[in-house]
């Protein structure tokens, strides 16, 4: 696809497990292979927060390595950006929760580390990342925030001032019983539409599908895409032709494609009426 134009996204929603690189590199696998045509169209794939499933007592350098490779491997077979998740990367006696962004030929461009921290994350001895990461895929300026970041509207005031046009969220939304599932996907979706709204940029959140995680905690399943551009009506009150998301919280994969110059058209009418 022409990059100075258009740009058609994809982001998963897989069921993971927990703690199995194995088991989790396949239901990626078993994703694509189903959606194997549209993943040929595809410009930009996102994945979730803990992408692979690992966490600090699972993580190796060789399941690093192995993971990274994985995502190489994607980048290079479907000629495609890869926004890599997170998976955490340890460096001498700190950890860090760690995106790599990936260009077509499957190399490294950049990369990010969560800044705000979840809860257990503060007691699993993992750092807080500190620096701002935008790259540009052809016309398209992007940007990345990962999960809890998108709450702290410093953060994300931070990449409204770089006038991004599109941002990437992995994200892996939890809740104490499955009772919040709903709640954990209502939560989630209007914030992605309200960061959308009030950046003017498109909103990619990728998470992990609904699921008991470790007894008692649960996955929503809150991916969701939104697009900022497109025009609100009376007809659709619930705003859905703005909001993409799989309501279930199931498995799955949502793709879009977006228009920069709507993107554009939309920037520019909310800095005119002080908006943006």
């Amino acid at each position: 696809m022409n990059l100075a134009e258009e740009l058609s996204v994809a982001t998963l929603q897989p069921m993971l497990t927990l703690h199995d690189l194995e088991e989790n590199l396949r239901q990626y696998e078993s994703l694509f292979q189903k959606e194997k045509k549209l993943m040929k169209q595809t410009d930009v794939i996102c994945f979730p927060e803990y992408w692979n499933g690992l966490r600090i007592g699972s993580s190796s350098k060789s399941n690093l390595l192995d993971s990274k490779e994985f995502l190489k491997d994607v980048a290079i077979e479907y000629s495609t950006w890869v926004v890599g998740g997170s998976q955490i990367v340890q460096e001498g006696n700190k950890n860090y929760n760690r995106s790599f962004i990936f260009n077509q030929n499957g190399t490294i461009i950049g990369e990010y580390d969560k800044q705000r921290l979840f809860g257990y994350e503060q007691t699993q001895n993992i750092t807080p990342g500190k620096s701002l990461f935008a790259w540009r895929m052809g016309n398209f300026k992007a940007g990345i925030r990962i999960c809890n970041d998108l709450w702290k509207v410093k953060l994300v005031q931070e990449l409204i001032s770089e006038e991004i046009d599109i941002l990437f969220v992995p994200a892996l939304t939890v809740v104490p019983e499955e009772s919040y599932t709903n709640y954990g996907q209502h939560i989630w979706h209007n914030l992605a539409f309200i960061r959308a709204k009030e950046g003017a940029m498109a909103v990619i959140v990728s998470d992990i599908a609904r699921s008991v995680l470790s007894d008692p905690y649960w996955s929503t399943g809150a991916s969701c895409i939104a697009d900022p551009s497109q025009k609100f009506t009376n007809l659709e009150p619930r705003g859905q032709n703005m909001l993409l998301k799989l309501d279930s919280g199931r498995s799955g994969i949502l793709w879009k494609t977006f228009s920069l110059q709507q993107l554009t058209d939309q920037k520019n009418y909310r800095k005119i009426i002080g908006l943006l």
